[in-house]
């Protein structure tokens, strides 16, 4: 959640360049608290310059890197840089994720703050942002962005100060929420953030930009709770995302580490429930699990002793295709208002040869309501008819909530429960009044 105002238990903020990034100091992320610091990355600041032969760990990815919900030293990273030491390797590590990044704001964030902190490997953890379904494309709106921070007028001491005012008068009560796919089946409606062929030109570009500055590289294939509890051999949303990553690997000659096996045996011996907060975020045990993952796979590669920097011609991106056909619209256009600005963005090789449908209209309502009576932290659960989760969240004082639902959806459960266990519930059909779930 971003753009909502700052305050203890507010992570995210506006940002000047990459439309969002962390607030500093220490921030509540679920039930613990993080520190963020000045330069908006999750935990102490790498000493610098970086000591001669110590190895320096950038893991860069989303919120499932960044880990929502569990301790500064319980993150992916932390763990993964503890492994490493245990072995005897002079090594420390740089937590690069920020919740709902995609590739293109970690190229932004690579360089505006993480070269200069030294790093020696740079893992690439962007998946799950990249491949989800939304109403705007990322470029656009850093696009946007860069075009108004460049506009003369935007700049002026007057012009901010109106701004600001205009602001603080304005009724900031629903900030703008970051999302990921649930399902590996696609939506009925949205675009990618970053369309595949982007995705793997950003990945490439990354690691050629790390072997330019001596920097080695790798990329890490993340792995959610349904992909260690499910089969799923005919993925088609995550599917091509998940080969983009293994051919520019290929391709670089650099490594390449899959968290799914590791994931998947541990959950036969601790079930998902353990491993997973949510659908996306590792519990402390979680993280134990792909620290792990991500140390043996360095290990296997041969890493420290064997280097992963990335060799050869830029990755040819002309092979990979989205697989994503049917309602789902891959074209920009009036999903994502900003692309008018930048016609060159809507391609003709977005859409297979013959694709002849039409473009969605987005339909979209929502539950609103509020939560009384209760203490501590509340869990917001909406749900179909069918039982199919629509948004799971955490609330805290003043327990109010807005949840944006598909206009294919007509009824769905509310349901709040608190941390003593206890629940209320209550149906809202599209379009309802605001909804009461009452512990008084």
């Amino acid at each position: 959640m971003w753009h909502a105002r700052d305050h203890a238990t507010v992570v995210m903020g506006g940002h000047p360049t990459r439309l969002w990034g962390m607030n500093t100091g220490l921030r509540q992320v679920g039930r613990v608290q993080a520190f963020i610091s000045d330069q908006g990355l999750r935990g102490e600041p790498p000493e610098l310059p970086r000591p001669e032969g110590r190895h320096r760990i950038a893991l860069v990815g989303d919120s499932t890197f960044f880990g929502h919900g569990i301790e500064d030293n319980e993150t992916i990273i932390s763990r993964t840089v503890g492994l490493f030491a245990a072995d005897g390797l002079d090594v420390d590590g740089i937590n690069g994720g920020i919740p709902g990044y995609s590739t293109e704001q970690t190229i932004m964030l690579l360089d505006e703050e993480g070269w200069d902190l030294e790093p020696t490997l740079l893992l690439i953890g962007n998946l799950w942002s990249d491949n989800n379904f939304d109403h705007f494309r990322d470029a656009d709106l850093l696009r946007t962005r860069k075009m108004w921070n460049e506009n003369p007028l935007s700049r002026s001491s007057l012009f901010v100060l109106v701004a600001s005012i205009l602001d603080g008068l304005r009724d900031d009560s629903h900030p703008r929420v970051v999302t990921w796919m649930r399902s590996s089946e696609a939506p009925d409606h949205g675009v990618r953030r970053v369309p595949v062929k982007r995705y793997a030109e950003n990945l490439d570009l990354m690691v050629r930009e790390a072997a330019k500055r001596g920097i080695q590289s790798g990329i890490v294939s993340p792995v959610n709770r349904l992909m260690t509890i499910d089969d799923l051999p005919n993925d088609v949303a995550w599917g091509p995302y998940f080969a983009a990553q293994a051919a520019v690997a290929a391709h670089h000659g650099i490594a390449h580490i899959d968290l799914a096996p590791t994931l998947i045996e541990a959950a036969k011996t601790h079930g998902s429930s353990d491993l997973y907060l949510d659908e996306m975020h590792p519990t402390p045990l979680g993280s134990t699990y792909f620290a792990s993952a991500v140390h043996t796979g360095l290990v296997d590669f041969g890493w420290p002793e064997r280097t992963s920097l990335a060799q050869g011609a830029p990755f040819d991106s002309s092979g990979i295709q989205d697989v994503v056909r049917g309602s789902v619209s891959l074209t920009v256009n009036e999903l994502s208002p900003q692309a008018n600005l930048y016609p060159d963005l809507v391609s003709d090789d977005q859409k297979a040869p013959g694709d002849t449908t039409e473009s969605y209209e987005p339909s979209y309502w929502r539950v609103t309501g509020k939560v009384v009576g209760a203490e501590g932290d509340v869990e917001l659960t909406v749900v179909t008819a069918e039982g199919d989760p629509v948004r799971v969240s955490k609330l805290t004082a003043p327990y109010t909530f807005t949840v944006p639902v598909s206009g294919s959806i007509t009824l769905t459960r509310v349901v709040a429960t608190t941390q003593d266990g206890r629940r209320a519930t209550a149906d809202c059909f599209k379009d309802c009044a605001p909804v009461t779930l009452s512990f008084e």
